[in-house]
C-alpha cells in the first residue's frame, strides 16, 4: 500500500476526527502491545476480552482465518465508526466493565458467541452515549464520559448480550484499522532509512534455531505440557516476530523472538500468550490470560500474604510435575509487585532457582489459587532476581 493509498483508505478518511485525535489513536495501538507483566491489572478489564495483535515496527504476521461477521462490519456507518475509535482513545484505567457477569450470563455468552458467528446479530446495537445521566433504566450502554460499559443490576438478556458481543467484535475492528494505519506508516518510515544504508551481512543461525512456521506445533506443545489444554481449531491464532524497538529494548541478547497467541475472543475471553526465543527454540513465556483467568477479587495485603505458603505448596507440586525439578534441591523466593509505591495483591510470583542457575518465575493468582504463567531464565544469579518491581524474599 502507498502512502497516497494509506490517506485516502475510505475507513480512515471518512471518519470525522481531528488529525490529533488520529495520531492518539494510532500511538495507543503502538502502546498497546501486549506484555507479560501487567496484562489484568485490574479485575474483569474489557483488555483482556480486546484481544487483538498490533504488529510493532516492521513485524511480521500470520493470522487466522476470516471471521463470518465480517461483512457486518464493513457496513459499519461512518458515525458508528467514529464513535468506536473516540472509545478507543479513552482506554479507562478502571473496571471497565460496571459490574461482574454472572454465571448464567457467563453461560449464554459462550453459546451466543458461536450464534454470532453464525449470523444471529442483535436487532440493536449498543447504545453510545455522552454521560451516565443518559443511560435509561435497564439499559446497557456504553458511556464517552468515563469510557466504561454500563451493565444493567438486573441479569441482561439474550439480546443485550449479543449487544455486547457486537460492541466487542467492532471494538477490536476498529483497532485494527488503526493498528494497519500505524503499521503502515511505521513500515513506509523503515523502508526509507532501509534504502539509505549499506546491506547487512546475514547473522548464521543455530542448528536449535526455530523458523516462524514451526512456532505453531511447538506452542500447542507446549500448552498442554504446562497448562494440561488441547489447542484445537476453535482458537484463533496469530504469530508476531519482534523487529525494531521492541526488540532493542526488551530482548537485546536475541536476534530473533516470536510473539505467540492463541486466543477465543468475545466478553468471556481467553488466551496463550507465549514468547519464543527463534535463535535457539526456547521458551522464554508462556501465560493463560483474558476475562476466565482475572482475579474474582483483590485481597488486602494482610489476605494475601497468609496464602502465599498455600501458593508455595502449589508451585512445589508444579515444578516436579511439570519441570521435573527436586523441591529439596532448588531455592524458592516469592513476593508481590509493586506499582506504584502500591503492592499488587492479585498475584504472587515466585521465582525458582535450580542448581544450575536457570530461574523459573512462577505467578499464581492469589484469589483463583491458579498458576497462569511460567517466565525462564536461563543462567540467571540470586542477585538478579531482584532488579524489577517484585521485592523477593527467601522461603524456608
Amino acid at each position: 500500500m502507498s502512502h497516497n493509498d494509506r490517506i485516502n483508505n475510505p475507513i480512515i478518511s471518512n471518519l470525522t476526527m481531528s488529525e490529533e485525535m488520529k495520531m492518539n489513536i494510532l500511538e495507543n495501538c503502538k502502546k498497546g502491545r501486549r506484555t507479560s507483566d501487567n496484562l489484568f491489572r485490574y479485575s474483569k478489564l474489557l483488555a483482556a476480552c480486546i484481544a487483538f495483535v498490533c504488529i510493532c515496527v516492521s513485524g511480521v504476521g500470520v493470522h487466522a482465518a476470516i471471521s463470518a461477521v465480517d461483512e457486518r462490519l464493513k457496513n459499519m456507518s461512518d458515525k458508528e465508526k467514529n464513535d468506536y475509535m473516540e472509545l478507543n482513545i479513552l482506554g479507562a484505567d478502571a473496571d471497565i466493565y460496571t459490574r461482574d457477569f454472572t454465571e448464567s450470563e457467563v453461560e449464554r455468552i459462550l453459546i451466543l458467541q458461536e450464534e454470532y458467528k453464525n449470523g444471529r446479530f442483535p436487532e440493536k446495537t449498543i447504545a453510545i452515549v455522552e454521560n451516565v445521566a443518559d443511560i435509561s433504566d435497564g439499559e446497557l450502554a456504553v458511556v464517552k464520559e468515563d469510557g466504561r460499559v454500563h451493565l444493567p443490576k438486573d441479569e441482561m438478556s439474550d439480546e443485550q448480550l449479543l449487544q455486547l458481543i457486537d460492541y466487542d467484535e467492532k471494538t477490536r475492528y476498529t483497532m485494527d484499522i488503526a493498528s494497519e494505519e500505524y503499521t503502515t506508516e511505521a513500515s513506509i518510515t523503515e523502508n526509507d532509512i532501509t534504502e539509505t544504508n549499506q546491506e547487512q551481512p546475514e547473522v548464521e543461525s543455530s542448528s536449535n534455531s526455530m523458523d516462524v512456521n514451526e512456532t505453531f506445533d511447538f506452542s500447542k506443545e507446549m500448552i498442554k505440557k504446562y497448562f494440561d489444554v488441547d489447542i484445537d481449531d476453535s482458537w484463533e491464532f496469530s504469530v508476531t516476530q519482534n523487529e525494531g524497538e521492541v526488540m532493542e529494548v526488551n530482548y537485546p541478547d536475541y536476534q530473533v523472538v516470536y510473539d505467540v497467541i492463541f486466543e477465543k475472543n468475545g466478553p468471556v475471553s481467553e488466551g496463550y500468550h507465549l514468547i519464543i526465543c527463534g535463535d535457539n527454540g526456547q521458551l522464554i513465556t508462556i501465560n493463560h490470560n483474558g476475562y476466565v483467568t482475572a482475579p474474582d477479587t483483590i485481597l488486602s495485603y494482610e489476605e494475601a500474604l497468609a496464602k502465599v505458603p498455600q501458593g508455595k505448596d502449589i508451585v512445589v507440586a508444579f515444578i516436579e510435575d511439570k519441570l521435573n525439578l527436586n523441591a529439596d534441591e532448588v531455592k524458592i523466593y516469592s513476593g508481590f509487585n509493586s506499582f506504584m509505591d502500591q503492592i499488587q495483591t492479585d498475584f504472587c510470583y515466585y521465582m525458582v532457582i535450580d542448581d544450575t542457575g536457570n530461574g523459573y518465575r512462577i505467578r499464581w493468582t492469589v484469589a483463583n489459587e491458579e498458576i497462569t504463567e511460567i517466565k525462564f531464565y536461563y543462567n540467571i544469579s540470586e542477585e538478579e532476581i531482584n532488579g524489577g518491581s517484585v521485592e523477593y524474599t527467601i522461603m524456608e
